[in-house]
């Protein structure tokens, strides 16, 4: 037996019950996005390791004369 509403009945139903939609979800914000992708603890290690290698290269610098932006990209080159 197939059980058809009725106009009537799909009113009542929707007082009832609702609209069938989902209720649409607000977006992310940009910089939320961007704070998600350093919560990776490998993130994190290779951050600290880029500052102590930053500091390192400063130090480097300071102590032998040399221009700190010239030390630091010299291994890129």
């Amino acid at each position: 037996m197939c059980l058809r509403l009725n106009s009537n009945n799909v009113e009542k139903q929707q007082k009832i019950y609702g609209w069938n939609e989902l209720k649409k979800e607000l977006g992310k914000l940009m910089w939320k996005l961007v704070l998600e992708q350093f919560d990776d603890m490998l993130v994190k290690i290779l951050l600290v390791i880029v500052f102590v290698s930053l500091v390192m290269a400063y130090i480097n610098c300071h102590m032998s004369g040399e221009i700190f932006l010239e030390q630091v990209c010299e291994p890129m080159l």
